[in-house]
């Protein structure tokens, strides 16, 4: 393992148990840091679906995944799961500019004469918004992140 993805490791494991204390849930934070913890129970539904959610679109789709296995949980986390399949929040408009000035050829001012900040749909890896090309015709640009 290189220096730098060491680095990203201990920065992503960070990441993940700030989220779970600040969702409430210190049994796991627990056993990643610990390896033992005095009560053992899983997050309610609803604390799950906010954990991945904030943990981003992997671990969201995760989440989809585990919604459609009630052989593997119980219709509580069935059905907080299910809302996943079609109510991810969208990426704030400063986490998803910099995708586009990375992936498109020129900046959005050359090819567009309007580009709506507020998407009109999101899901777990991409979402879309409106736009104006410079020939007046509207477009909706669909923006993946993975």
């Amino acid at each position: 393992m290189t220096e730098t993805s060491t680095i990203n490791t201990q920065q992503r494991e960070r990441e993940v148990i700030a989220v779970l204390l600040k969702h409430g849930w210190k049994y796991l934070h627990q056993m990643l840091t610990l390896g033992q913890s005095e009560q053992h129970y899983a997050p309610m539904p609803d604390i799950l679906c906010a954990v991945l959610i904030d943990l981003g679109s992997v671990a969201v789709k995760f989440g989809q995944l585990l919604s459609t296995r009630p052989d593997l949980l119980s219709p509580p986390y069935i059905d907080a799961l299910s809302h996943l399949q079609s109510n991810v929040p969208a990426l704030d408009w400063n986490e998803i500019e910099p995708v586009l000035n990375q992936n498109l050829p020129r900046s959005l001012s050359e090819d567009f004469t309007d580009f709506n900040q507020v998407p009109v749909a999101a899901g777990s890896i991409a979402q879309v918004h409106r736009a104006t090309l410079k020939n007046g015709q509207p477009v909706a640009v669909k923006i993946h992140w993975h």
